[in-house]
């Protein structure tokens, strides 16, 4: 089944359940999954949440984040997270225009434009 992910030089994930014998002291490791280690991120996350101060909302920012958003079509859920810093509050959005793909590239992106973000 993974046969063809396995040789010399590739980079793997790999899922499994770590098992003693039901009458012996011997362990057996029972894989359960296998991929390639660059995608895993990708294939493990849901969403991205970026993080954006009330006062550094601009119209650049938003024309910025926006262009980010279209240029990188996907299938992650995009949510915000606005921070009023003055009033201690905190407003959690989720994008209903844009799943986007939160790839190396677009948070590379991100943090080139100045935002912070986690992926969930």
């Amino acid at each position: 089944m993974w046969k063809h992910l396995i040789s010399t030089g590739n980079v793997l994930y790999v899922e499994g359940i770590n098992q003693k014998g039901m009458n012996s002291d011997r362990a057996f490791f029972r894989v359960k999954e296998i991929m390639f280690l660059d995608t895993v991120g990708q294939a493990r996350t849901k969403s991205i949440t970026v993080r954006v101060g009330l006062k550094d909302i601009t119209p650049e920012t938003v024309t910025s984040l926006i262009q980010l958003c279209e240029s990188k079509p996907g299938k992650h859920l995009l949510k915000l997270k606005i921070k009023d810093e003055e009033a201690d509050v905190d407003i959690d959005m989720q994008s209903q225009t844009y799943k986007i793909n939160a790839d190396g590239l677009f948070v590379q992106e991100l943090e080139s434009l100045g935002f912070s973000f986690k992926l969930n």
